[in-house]
């Protein structure tokens, strides 16, 4: 039996399931599945923006415009995205837990989606070495030989490493610092 996205976002409250289409040039149509944080007044706000119940559209046309969509997360196409998990390119999230907390609401055994966990600080070596190696892959990277409309995708993947590594690296920093018992006021960076 097919549910229609009205119907399931009508009944969805807090902590329910929710699932985004998004549909990017580079790396094409992607689905992301997380808690709606809040719903009311016929709308649903997820972590990924704040839609309408109704059609599933974005309310707040930020970044991202028209890329994102509201659409009903079922088995099927949970099962659709699973083979190519370890193909799923974002930084920073595991998305086999949030695919294997997804499978659990859809399959009854929890009641609601959690929040996602955020992602474990490395200590500050492994985040120097995470950073060194970002950025000899980002120098590296050679688009001269990569095949049309490829050459986008390879260097944004290598931004994105870059991202995330100096992220995790100032994380990394600032947690070493507590360890420390300093903060920011009296720590030098």
């Amino acid at each position: 039996m097919e549910i229609d996205l009205e119907t399931y976002y009508q009944a969805a409250g807090t902590g329910s399931l929710a699932c985004v289409r998004s549909l990017d040039p580079i790396y094409g149509e992607r689905f992301f599945f997380l808690r709606v944080r809040e719903a009311r007044n016929g709308r649903i706000a997820t972590a990924r923006g704040v839609f309408w119940a109704v059609n599933g559209e974005r309310c707040d046309p930020g970044w991202g415009g028209d890329a994102h969509q509201l659409v009903v997360p079922t088995l099927a196409l949970l099962q659709m995205i699973e083979p190519n998990l370890e193909r799923m390119a974002q930084f920073g999230v595991d998305r086999r837990f949030e695919i294997a907390v997804a499978r659990a609401v859809l399959e009854g055994r929890l009641t609601e989606m959690p929040e996602m966990p955020q992602p474990p600080v490395p200590t500050l070596k492994e985040a120097q070495a995470e950073l060194q190696a970002a950025m000899a892959y980002w120098e590296a990277v050679d688009v001269r030989e990569a095949k049309p409309g490829t050459s986008v995708r390879i260097r944004r993947e290598a931004s994105e490493r870059l991202v995330t590594a100096r992220t995790n690296f100032e994380r990394a920093k600032q947690q070493a610092g507590r360890l420390a018992g300093c903060d920011r006021a009296t720590c030098a960076g």
